[in-house]
């Protein structure tokens, strides 16, 4: 089982993810109907469509070669602030001109947000139409003003939902039209705004769309940086920079999943065990045995890659004084 979202850090690594162009424009392909729909190539998306109007923090190739492989779009006003609602931060969000709107260009708003925490007591889908009806809201003086409804820009809330126990799937959730009584004459209603739910789920081997395979790829738990790397440069197309190396990486590093993963290799050594000893006694060893193991290896990544000292990871950890000098040994030993 991998467990995400219960690192800040991870999360943030994932969302530098979502802002690289190449990610972006692949995700738009494969998600947003205009686009899906357009015939567009992903880096036709990247090249023509991810470009003008936004800003970019520039991104490092490995492949000297390719030096205008990848930037990453700085998402501007993310922030969405009023006094009776409060604030609502966005993961990523930006403006994207609509595949074939003519000129002038029509623009839609598409909001991406990464949903790591398994452990949540209200329903997804309720705090997406939350989102949608601010992205909406929050148009009113700047997209259009007064009565000027005709001009309302339509808004996609994409939630990529991770390792959340369910199987793999993407469903869009649009606001549809349902005749009740009599005849409609406005049956031409298109919805200005749709939810759009992806879940990607590790344990589930079933993969039905190029969209799960690319999103469990990019934040996977439970593969390597270069088993990540030849899946997307391979199948994707997506050529390697630094930053987005630095950020799987680090998400690799980071992720809770070294900790659960621990608990599984104790688990299973106490459960062979319990075939001498006794069930119950084997597994209660082996899950101590199990979450020692995942301390000590996220301590030595804490030390390898942060450049940390095993006094400043001991208090990122958060391990007791009186077991310190225990773990140090150990680390001393390896």
């Amino acid at each position: 089982m991998i467990v995400y979202g219960l690192r800040p850090d991870y999360d943030a690594a994932a969302k530098r993810l979502l802002c690289h162009k190449i990610v972006l424009s692949r995700i738009l392909k494969m998600c947003i109907p205009e686009f899906r729909d357009s015939g567009l190539s992903a880096d036709e998306i990247a090249r023509d469509y991810l470009s003008d109007g936004f800003s970019f923090d520039t991104c490092v190739p490995v492949d000297q070669e390719m030096p205008d492989a990848d930037t990453r779009i700085q998402c501007s006003n993310t922030e969405d602030k009023t006094r009776t609602e409060g604030v609502v931060e966005f993961d990523v969000l930006f403006d994207v001109r609509i595949p074939g709107s003519g000129k002038p260009p029509a623009f839609m708003t598409v909001n991406i947000e990464f949903q790591g925490k398994q452990n949540i007591d209200y329903p997804l889908l309720n705090r997406a139409e939350y989102y949608l009806g601010r992205l909406i809201s929050r148009q009113n003086g700047v997209v259009f003003k007064k009565n000027e409804y005709q001009n309302l820009r339509k808004v996609y809330s994409l939630w990529i939902n991770m390792g959340r126990n369910k199987k793999n799937s993407c469903a869009e959730y649009p606001r549809i039209m349902a005749n009740v009584k009599g005849t409609v004459t406005d049956n031409d209603f298109v919805s200005q705004s749709t939810i759009i739910v992806v879940n990607v789920d590790e344990n589930d081997e079933t993969i039905p769309d190029d969209i799960i395979k690319f999103l469990g790829t990019l934040f996977s738990g439970s593969k390597t940086v270069e088993e990540r790397q030849e899946v997307l440069q391979n199948e994707f197309n997506i050529p390697m920079v630094v930053e987005i190396n630095e950020e799987m990486d680090r998400m690799c590093n980071l992720s809770e999943s070294l900790i659960d993963k621990g608990r599984e290799e104790g688990l299973e050594e106490g459960m062979e065990k319990g075939m001498e000893k006794g069930m119950e006694k084997g597994m209660e060893e082996g899950m101590a045995k199990g979450e020692r193991k995942a301390t000590l290896n996220h301590l030595s990544k804490l030390m390898e890659k942060m450049k940390l000292d095993a006094g400043q990871a001991f208090e990122v950890l958060g391990i007791p004084e009186a077991d310190r000098s225990d773990y140090l040994k150990e680390l001393q030993a390896e």
